[in-house]
């Protein structure tokens, strides 16, 4: 008995002894560690946490597109938090992509966002996302015949050869409209034995060049002859025919897309006077997503002098856009609103919406390179 007492007490030491060590093995054991969770990027505070810059131009091959990816450019050296990109695009499709929320910018007409806001576009609804920020290029509006044709006046073209753009061009429709204020359209023109026909713009030169086109209407930079005619004006020579003042006004009111703008005298060799006509409006617009004090360093930024005397001296034949006075062209009447971080930076520089273009002086004209 004595034997069996005593292996029970050495069974309770050990056990004992066990029940004590166990504690203190798991304080000793190194515990496994519990993975810490990367760190959340710090948002901006003066960015919100906007981060990347999603800008839409035109097709790589365009000017739209260098025009757009150069301010881009340059908007990352002036914001360097903010990453920028520019991806090809075009008019209708910058807005879309805007909408949806797949872009920060881009440059659309006047009349695709006029469209938007009305609802008639892809997305099926009035637009909600889309906010004015700067003017981007301005066209205008001409009719040119030759310049030893006996047509003097607009209203000389009624039965007459009258091309215009290809159908869906953007000069077509306010170019109708001018025509129709003097009575010309395609039925009247018909009636009087004249035609009204569409053709691209190196068609329209060579109706003129072998006289089976009588007049072109189109679209020409205010400072520079249209590419397309440019042979045409050395071989013998374009005009511009000038419509009346009342009637820019007329069609300009009853069509909130268009503005007014010139051709600068000289330009082509029928019209050494400075020609007064339709200016056919393309703005840059932004989402309505980005932040505020963004959208007012952006456009403190694309509005320096310097940097527009830059963009004057590689893009020549668009210098409406590229004078500081001319930034906010187009924003008196907006289709949409204008952005607050623009108005904020407009006011701060002294800027003002305006409707017509400031004309740059002859020095911004000397910056032309071979400019005429």
């Amino acid at each position: 008995m004595e034997r069996n007492q005593v292996s029970k007490v050495i069974l309770w030491v050990l056990l004992i002894v066990i029940l004590a060590i166990t504690p203190l093995a798991g304080a000793c054991a190194k515990p496994t560690p519990t993975p810490t969770p990367a760190p959340a990027p710090t948002p901006s505070p003066k960015y919100g946490d906007v981060k990347f810059l999603t800008a839409m131009g035109g097709v790589s091959a365009g000017s739209a597109y260098g025009i757009m990816a150069k301010q881009v450019s340059h908007l990352q050296e002036c914001i360097p938090e903010i990453n920028t990109t520019t991806i090809e695009g075009g008019s209708s499709k910058n807005i879309i992509a805007i909408e949806q929320g797949k872009a920060d910018m881009g440059y659309a007409s006047h009349g695709h966002v006029l469209a938007a806001s009305k609802g008639d576009w892809e997305i099926g609804k009035p637009a909600e996302n889309l906010r004015w920020f700067k003017h981007f290029v301005g066209h205008a509006l001409t009719f040119h015949v030759r310049n030893d044709s006996p047509t003097q006046k607009m209203e000389d073209l009624l039965g007459t050869h009258i091309a215009l753009k290809p159908k869906g061009f953007g000069s077509n429709d306010p170019g109708l409209a001018v025509l129709a204020e003097y009575g010309i359209t395609p039925e009247s023109n018909k009636a009087a034995g004249g035609t009204i026909s569409y053709l691209g713009t190196g068609d329209q030169a060579r109706g003129l060049q072998d006289e089976t086109v009588d007049a072109i209407v189109g679209v020409t930079p205010p400072f520079s002859r249209t590419k397309g005619l440019l042979e045409a004006d050395e071989m013998f020579g374009l005009r511009m025919l000038q419509v009346d003042p009342t009637i820019i006004q007329k069609v300009i009111s009853q069509n909130p897309d268009l503005g007014s703008t010139v051709v600068k005298g000289g330009t082509f060799k029928g019209n050494p006077e400075i020609y007064n006509t339709i200016g056919i409006m393309y703005s840059i617009y932004v989402s309505a997503d980005l932040p505020e004090e963004l959208v007012y360093e952006m456009a403190k930024c694309l509005f320096e002098a310097a940097f527009l005397k830059s963009m004057v001296q590689t893009f020549t034949d668009q210098i409406t856009a590229w004078t500081p006075e001319n930034a906010m062209l187009g924003a008196t009447s907006p289709i949409v609103p204008i952005h607050p971080g623009v108005l904020k930076a407009a006011k701060e520089l002294g800027l003002e919406p305006r409707a017509e273009m400031v004309l740059p002086t002859e020095e911004a004209l000397s910056w032309m390179p071979g400019g005429k």
